[in-house]
């Protein structure tokens, strides 16, 4: 079992000494979140340990659309769920906690797939190795775009039955 807990972001959690490598997610976690939550522009969930208040990881969640080029597709936008950003503090990298922060994200689009359209879930990932870990579990070019990456639905609901099993 995992050490952390993952739960909307409030004025309980300690952004300040997040520290991902990355300045823009580090700011947007420090000083962008809250207003991102207030204006109902994403949620964003974070990840602690139960005894310790200072964020461990994050994502931010969103409505969203994308035009794919596939034959088989409408031409227009197609409903989407955005990862608008994933972040793991550097003194937690490398253990696991990028994936469990995705596989809660993937929960939580499900549980909005079975409510509303939801075609895939998105992200543009934010440089060369953020789009080799997506690629990892599955997510595709949008576009020809490297790092605009996105995942079928279906495919998302089968990553989850086989973590459940």
């Amino acid at each position: 079992m995992s050490p952390y807990q993952i739960e909307r972001l409030n004025k309980s959690h300690n952004r300040e000494s997040f520290d991902c490598g990355v300045e823009s997610l580090n700011l947007f976690l420090r000083t962008l979140a809250s207003q991102y939550e207030k204006k109902h522009l994403g949620k964003t969930y974070v990840a602690a340990r139960p005894d310790d208040s200072r964020v461990a990881g994050f994502y931010t969640i969103s409505a969203s659309s994308v035009v794919i080029a596939d034959a088989r597709l409408p031409k227009h936008p197609l409903p989407c769920i955005l990862m608008g950003r994933l972040a793991v503090d550097r003194t937690c990298q490398k253990a696991g906690l990028g994936a469990r922060l995705l596989v809660d994200f993937f929960d939580k689009a499900l549980r909005a797939a079975d409510t509303i359209g939801v075609y895939a879930v998105h992200v543009h990932a934010i440089d060369d190795q953020a789009s080799t870990f997506y690629k990892k579990f599955g997510f595709l070019e949008v576009n020809d775009q490297p790092r605009h990456l996105y995942l079928p639905i279906k495919t998302v609901e089968q990553i989850a039955a086989t973590l459940q099993k």
